[in-house]
């Protein structure tokens, strides 16, 4: 028994409401997005398995922990569309949960997906690449292929592949080429054939001349406990041009300092990579629910 509350225009949905069909599994739709709501459809019609994006299974999981659900139905929850965290994993785990990810593209499909199954060594990872799905790492400069475990833009080739945009050759043209999709993600994978995801090319902070993947240092902020949400940015700088900045949505009762955010993430990373932290009521959403990363970084500047 499968949840929809994901919306339908979503790829994600999309394949699965394929798959469930061909499976002959019951489909439950719901409008809720409040997570007590959620939580409450899914107990009355002992839902097995939803699709959701990160900060959407943050909420839900959260207000899990609040209450006394004893025989929770809830056995899978599937994700993807943004980084998974770590954490965010373990913490469906310890609720007695499976979350799986996968990661993919309107134009691609679904390209690969990780389960526990795969090993929790590759936890970090988007897993390994679906059937007839072929996954290679490139220089983003000279489009060479790179070495296993070397970083560089992802490219896709299957049968999936989208034939174009929409009355729009140039677009089509600038990220199909010679028959592989460009994702624009930087990547890597490791000598198993996991797919590493270390961020969006155009998201990349320039700090000094080295480059900080958001993904990464978002990773370390949602770990510490007390953190609900967070997205990190690249700020203006007049000595390195740009530093990373982190802001964060805070657990409704906890006591966490922006200085114990900071603190957490000192022992952590690089110096150069812990952020500036801002905690923020709410973090702007597009209608998927992926955090819009340029509203947020829009909105400090204008706030500065």
């Amino acid at each position: 028994r499968y949840l929809f509350v994901h919306p339908f225009f979503h790829m994600s949905s999309m394949s699965i409401l394929f798959m469930c069909i061909n499976t002959g599994n019951t489909m439950v739709c719901s409008e809720e997005t409040d997570p007590a709501k959620v939580i409450e459809v899914i107990e009355k019609e002992n839902i097995k398995m939803l699709f959701a994006l990160p900060p959407a299974l943050k909420y839900i999981v959260e207000e899990l922990e609040k209450g006394d659900h004893y025989d929770f139905p809830l056995k899978l929850a599937v994700s993807g569309g943004t980084k998974v965290s770590e954490s965010l994993i373990e913490q469906y785990d310890r609720n007695g949960m499976i979350l799986a990810q996968g990661y993919g593209s309107t134009e691609a499909w679904i390209i690969s997906s990780w389960h526990p199954q795969m090993g929790w060594k590759k936890v970090s990872s988007a897993g390994k690449p679906a059937p007839h799905v072929e996954v290679k790492i490139v220089d983003p400069e000279t489009r060479q292929e790179v070495s296993t475990g070397e970083k560089g833009e992802v490219l896709v080739r299957s049968p999936y592949l989208f034939k174009g945009y929409w009355q729009n050759e140039e677009a089509t043209n600038a990220v199909l080429q010679d028959g592989w999709l460009a994702m624009g993600d930087a990547g890597r994978l490791d000598e198993d054939g996991f797919l590493y995801i270390e961020g969006r090319y155009k998201d990349v902070i320039v700090y000094g001349g080295d480059n900080i993947y958001p993904d990464q240092v978002e990773e370390v902020v949602l770990a510490a406990d007390g953190v609900l949400e967070a997205t990190v940015v690249g700020m203006p700088d007049d000595v390195y041009g740009e530093v990373p900045y982190a802001f964060v949505v805070k657990q409704e009762a906890s006591a966490l300092t922006e200085e114990d955010v900071v603190n957490f993430c000192k022992e952590r990373l690089a110096p150069y990579k812990v952020p500036t932290v801002v905690f923020v009521s709410s973090l702007p959403k597009n209608s998927v629910g992926k955090v819009l990363k340029n509203e947020v970084k829009k909105q400090a500047l204008a706030h500065a």
